[in-house]
């Protein structure tokens, strides 16, 4: 629940770079759309073509092999960009492959069919009671580290929110929001039928507060509770995969509670301070439950705005997540970011972050140790990014990502892998 930003690798965002650097000068009630206009609508055409060199494709620690790729990402935006209605539709379609620099084979990391397509309803922004509905579609590669994988997740996501807003003062909103989860693995590109590893229904409720009490200060509070259930026997042995136990694979129900306040100290400096607590219990496996100092939730950010063209964000972050090889998943995030923008053109972002990542119970095939348990690793990953602004509609962007995992138990290290990957690219079109 990062303010500042909710990526531990920057180059995930290349080409939404200088955008939100340019929401940090400027957020007037009707935002200037870039785009074609075609009456009351504003089409964003465009395609992202990139070349990628990872010096350490499959995450090996004793022998990396490093290649080089090509990705293309044609996408398409339309937006209404309304005061009070607001409707947006982006669809994208990517697809990247590894050349196969020397005798290294890297087809299985080949992707002809990461697609997503979503859209969003934001109705009466400015009224007593608004409404936001943005539905999603998905499918991409599913990533345990930062490098694509064989591994796919095909999903469908559908949030919903309510807006109650009594007074300028107070702002209330239930939300509830279902989230289904398909991981696979496609052996060939276009396979028919790809065998899946688990499928994951997780849905939730909730309602969220936000009291401002000072001009440019407020105090917040979030509450929400659900499930998570997986189908049974989606996973066959001896389709080519190592299946999930079916003891990770767990259906229980959870709840996360959380308060603090946020805002400025001053016009330079901001601070946010959460803090709460959450739980999950799972009634067949109670001793995976998530209870006790592990359901701590966390989120502080210390805020720094030299000028208004630069940021600087200083912050921790702790929550829990459910995923079909561990039970459970605590990340504890410490991060610095900072992004700034030049000349009104070009855009700079750095990016550090170390992770402390306990695990529940897991399966044995993903684990460093001989138990059949993984109990925590450390994440460290440092980047920097850069995207010039050209025309209107031509960007150019390089980043650098370096990532190091190092997987533990309580008795002894197991080993670390290390990996650099670096991106250019270049968009046609507009955001």
């Amino acid at each position: 629940m990062k303010q500042f930003g909710a990526s531990h690798m920057p180059s995930r965002v290349t080409g939404t770079l200088l955008a939100t650097v340019l929401l940090l000068v400027s957020a007037p009630a009707i935002a200037a759309e870039s785009g074609l206009p075609v009456g009351d609508l504003v089409f964003k055409p465009g395609i992202r073509v990139g070349l990628v060199y990872d010096s350490n494709v499959e995450k090996t620690f004793d022998t990396p092999e490093g290649d080089i790729g090509l990705e293309a990402r044609p996408y398409l935006g339309v937006v209404y960009p309304g005061e009070n209605f607001r409707w947006e539709l982006n669809v994208h379609y990517r697809l990247f492959s590894y050349f196969n620099i020397g005798a290294d084979n890297h087809d299985a990391y080949q992707v002809f069919d990461q697609f997503g397509f979503g859209t969003s309803f934001d109705v009466n922004r400015k009224g007593k009671v608004g409404f936001k509905f943005a539905p999603e579609v998905y499918n991409r590669p599913f990533r345990q580290g930062p490098a694509d994988a064989p591994d796919h997740q095909l999903g469908v996501l559908a949030p919903i929110e309510l807006r109650f807003r009594p007074s300028k003062a107070f702002d209330i909103g239930p939300v509830a929001q279902y989230e289904f989860k398909r991981v696979y693995r496609a052996f060939t590109p276009f396979m028919a039928n790809p065998p899946p590893l688990a499928q994951q229904h997780e849905v939730f409720g909730g309602l969220s507060l936000d009291w401002r009490f000072f001009p440019r200060s407020h105090m917040l509070v979030q509450a929400h509770g659900g499930g998570i259930l997986f189908d049974e026997d989606v996973c066959v042995t001896g389709s080519g995969l190592t299946c999930p136990d079916t003891n990770v694979l767990q259906d229980g129900g959870f709840f996360r509670v959380r308060g603090g306040v946020k805002g400025d100290i001053t016009r330079k400096v901001s601070l946010m301070v959460l803090g709460g607590y959450g739980s999950a219990i799972f009634p067949d496996a109670q001793a995976r439950n998530l209870t006790a100092e592990n359901g701590i939730l966390a989120s502080v950010e210390l805020g720094l705005r030299p000028i208004t063209t630069q940021r600087f964000g200083f912050g921790f972050d702790r929550d829990f997540e459910f995923k079909h090889f561990s039970t459970w998943v605590v990340d504890n995030d410490a991060y610095f970011k900072y992004k700034g923008l030049f000349f009104g053109r070009l855009g700079g972002a750095v990016d550090f972050t170390y992770t402390f990542r306990q695990f529940g119970n897991t399966t044995p095939a993903v684990t460093a140790d001989g138990d059949g348990t993984k109990d925590f690793e450390h994440q460290f990953t440092a980047g920097v990014q850069l995207e010039l602004m050209i025309l209107e509609w031509l960007h150019v962007d390089a980043s650098y990502t370096f990532s190091m995992v190092n997987f533990a138990d309580e008795d002894q290290d197991q080993g670390e892998y290390i990996a650099s990957r670096v991106l250019f690219g270049v968009t046609f079109g507009f955001r």
